[in-house]
């Protein structure tokens, strides 16, 4: 799966990593690969992937329990490590 995860500028620094650069986000569930993207509102410690589509390469990441009526996943944050 591919798409852009989002990191706090001064993370992507001290892990060396450059803005477009191919990583690999992985979870309990499973791993993606994503480029990177800086963005200075998301909190230091923290890789935003948007969860926003059912089909989303977040999805690969998170519990895949969804509500039964809007079908929005249960769980949207995992603990995950590049």
């Amino acid at each position: 799966m591919t798409g852009t995860r989002t990191v706090d500028p001064d993370d992507l620094g001290r892990w060396n990593i450059v803005p477009g650069q191919m990583v690999r986000v992985a979870t309990r569930r499973g791993a993606i690969e994503l480029a990177a993207r800086s963005d200075s509102s998301v909190p230091a410690g923290v890789v935003f992937v948007p969860t926003c589509y059912s089909k989303s390469a977040a999805s690969f990441l998170i519990n895949s329990a969804v509500d039964p009526f809007g079908k929005i996943p249960e769980l949207k944050s995992a603990a995950a490590r590049l």
